[in-house]
């Protein structure tokens, strides 16, 4: 029996997800959050496997090898401090309170700044220069040796880092029966070599990288970094898209479970291949293909098929347009119905099963944009840091919002991210010395929202206040603490 999505039920929840990914789902009402969410996401926290174990451990003995090397150039001790786990969450939480105030590309002079235009949450949480000191020399591997894995990977500087996160993704969660494999950008104009031009992506230059994602809650499942032609070696692999597709499916294989693939990948062979592996596969074809039949590539009717069939692949060519005609292949389904939803148009159930679920990277990559971590940097590895923060992000909600009566106020992304920096920057906060205030004084907010400061007591008698007429000798215990003048209760200020 061929295994596809063509429910109505089914088909307005794909749509619903892809046309409002990027949009916020609730507002938040209050600077706030409520202890019981934090307390839950402590508890619950999906993101502990995810983040904290590949961020924090694996880059806090490097990055104080590299504090190490460089403290003799500066002048003061305390400016090349080591840093510790907590420090390194308290970092991590602080890019996620900028992802949600959506100011991760905001000059970090207005978040810190005194005027009343800037957010108080950041100076509590660390100050600005002690940040872009670990922005500075945050590392992921060891500087010594770092010359020699260069000459065998160019991914020597991340891949540690980068492999052990997948690694925490894949165990972490069992994607469902679909998954979609594709491409996406990640923004950098820098030196990097094996930076790629992608002239129909919106950033045109950057790191690229495949993903393959769960096409029903959008969980990045696998991802590879696509590095190039590497130098003879271990690292020298075939970066082929049937080899690419096979790597990233192989812990997948004789699972029954289905890949959505785009015509840069999709092809005859690739589609026998997983089918022995019990994979089977649905994707459009490039019409330069040998082995598309000519009789699928003449005009035709618009809106009309023409289906071919052999042993378990089928092909399709449909017209969607005049002297246009879109020719799909799909291992998963073994018949020529016509989806009765599409009315006029008159798809194959192949074409709507891959419409809904061709965009499952597309939707990752357009959430991962509307709350970005990423900050302007000329490190092409911090680049591949802040694509990691933004994957993590959105898979530790999926397992948040898996679990057993999650918070319904987790529902938002935005509520969601806020309580997860929350959280990994409050045992930062919390130990910072309470002789040094890095953010505004009380007198200096006062100033700027233009409130009094609040009256005294006098400890002499009373006396008369100097803003009510004689006539009243109306008297008071109460000064100004700024002019100390008398005040009565009608005029102080509480």
């Amino acid at each position: 029996m061929t295994r596809y999505l063509n429910y109505d039920d089914e088909n307005e929840y794909f749509r619903n997800l892809i046309e409002t990914v990027s949009s916020d789902d609730e507002p938040i009402s209050d600077d706030s959050v409520a202890s019981e969410d934090e307390e839950y996401c402590s508890n619950h926290d999906s993101s502990t496997e995810i983040e904290t174990e590949t961020k924090g451990e694996s880059s806090l003995a490097t990055t104080d090898f590299y504090i190490e090397s460089i403290q003799d150039r500066l002048t003061r001790e305390r400016d090349a401090k080591k840093t510790d786990e907590i420090e390194i969450k308290a970092f991590l939480g602080f890019l996620y309170l900028c992802r949600t105030h959506k100011s991760s590309h905001t000059n970090l002079k207005d978040l810190y700044a005194t005027d009343g235009t800037g957010i108080d949450i950041f100076p509590k949480t660390m100050s600005r220069i002690r940040f872009l000191f670990l922005m500075r020399c945050l590392r992921f591997d060891n500087i010594n040796d770092r010359q020699s894995r260069r000459e065998i990977d160019k991914l020597g500087p991340i891949r540690d880092f980068f492999e052990t996160f997948v690694i925490n993704c894949k165990n972490a969660y069992t994607v469902e029966e679909f998954v979609t494999i594709d491409e996406k950008l990640e923004p950098f104009r820098g030196r990097c070599g094996f930076r790629q031009y992608m002239p129909k992506k919106p950033s045109k230059y950057g790191i690229k990288i495949f993903a393959l994602v769960d096409s029903r809650v959008f969980y990045t499942w696998n991802m590879e970094i696509y590095a190039g032609k590497q130098p003879n070696g271990p690292f020298k692999i075939d970066c082929s898209s049937k080899a690419i597709v096979m790597r990233s499916m192989t812990p997948l294989f004789n699972s029954g479970r289905n890949l959505t693939t785009d015509n840069l990948y999709t092809g005859y062979e690739l589609a026998q291949e997983l089918l022995k592996n019990k994979i089977t596969m649905v994707g459009t074809l490039r019409q330069n293909k040998r082995d598309i039949p000519p009789e699928f590539l003449v005009k035709k009717e618009l809106y009309s098929s023409v289906f071919g069939f052999q042993k378990e692949t089928t092909i399709v060519s449909y017209s969607a347009k005049k002297n246009k005609n879109v020719v799909m292949l799909s291992t998963m389904h073994t018949d020529d119905k016509i989806d009765e939803t599409t009315m006029e148009l008159k798809k194959p159930d192949i074409i709507t099963f891959y419409n809904l679920t061709k965009g499952a990277v597309d939707v990752v990559d357009e959430m991962a944009a509307a709350y970005t971590t990423a900050r302007i940097s000329n490190r092409w590895p911090m680049v591949i840091l802040f694509s990691v923060l933004n994957v993590a992000a959105i898979n530790a909600r999926i397992l948040s919002m898996s679990t057993k009566n999650p918070p319904t106020q987790f529902k938002s992304r935005r509520f969601y991210l806020k309580t997860l920096g929350l959280v990994l920057s409050e045992q930062h906060r919390n130990r910072k010395p309470q002789g040094k205030t890095t953010y505004p004084s009380t007198s200096k907010e006062l100033e700027i929202t233009n409130i009094e400061p609040p009256a005294k007591k006098l400890k002499a008698n009373y006396k008369r206040c100097v803003f009510c007429p004689c006539n009243k000798d109306r008297k008071s215990r109460f000064m100004c603490q700024k002019c100390e003048k008398t005040l009565c209760v009608e005029h102080h200020s509480y």
